[in-house]
């Protein structure tokens, strides 16, 4: 599908409703999409294990993926690529995003904690502002908070992903799995069952 006025641009389709039963039906007359990569809307990645690995030699892009865990485990499914409003969608709650979930800074735990969101964050917020801080400016409704949160959410995603292509680069995924898993829920064996199932599918196993 082309951009009307823009030849060398391509419409990338989205299938709200991730893949199809039966591929030949939609896929057999998008062209386009054959040639350059399915594009899954509202990833739930908990739906069926492995339906991702379709279509191995092409792109795949996973649209709206939220937690970290989606992210991870839709890697390992296939997805090459996502786009996400998580990160900036759960700031404006005064929710921050670290290796073990996330942080409620509107929370009174908050209000004489004086380190980073996360030690091992390089990102602005992190080197410049403590926990308490934050919690204060998110109690006076000064939309800074705010501002602050998503520089390290969105930092967090980021690094998140620089390490998952490390890991991949490296081959040593499944490993980084196992470890992504066990940072995030106390022991990997305790990640959702969903997760473990679709990770099964592929040959990471998490006991």
């Amino acid at each position: 599908m082309l951009w009307i006025g823009e030849p060398e641009t391509y419409l990338w389709g989205v299938d709200s409703w991730g893949p199809p039963e039966d591929m030949a039906v939609p896929w057999g007359i998008c062209p386009i999409l054959r040639e350059y990569g399915p594009v899954w809307g509202s990833v739930r990645v908990g739906r069926g294990p492995g339906k991702p690995l379709r279509f191995s030699t092409l792109s795949r892009h996973g649209c709206n993926p939220s937690y970290a865990t989606d992210l991870v485990v839709c890697v390992a499914l296939g997805c090459d690529m996502f786009d996400c409003v998580f990160p900036t969608r759960t700031a404006r709650f005064g929710s921050a995003l670290v290796p073990t979930g996330n942080l409620q800074l509107r929370k009174k735990v908050f209000e004489k904690d004086f380190g980073p969101i996360n030690p091992e964050c390089t990102c602005p917020t992190c080197q410049k502002h403590s926990r308490a801080f934050l919690h204060a400016l998110l109690h006076s409704d000064n939309t800074a908070a705010l501002h602050h949160l998503t520089v390290h959410n969105i930092a967090y995603q980021l690094q998140l992903m620089s390490a998952v292509r490390a890991s991949i680069v490296e081959r040593r995924f499944p490993d980084f799995v196992r470890d992504f898993m066990g940072t995030m829920y106390g022991d990997p064996t305790l990640c959702p069952t969903w997760a473990a199932d679709a990770l099964a599918s592929v040959g990471i196993t998490l006991g």
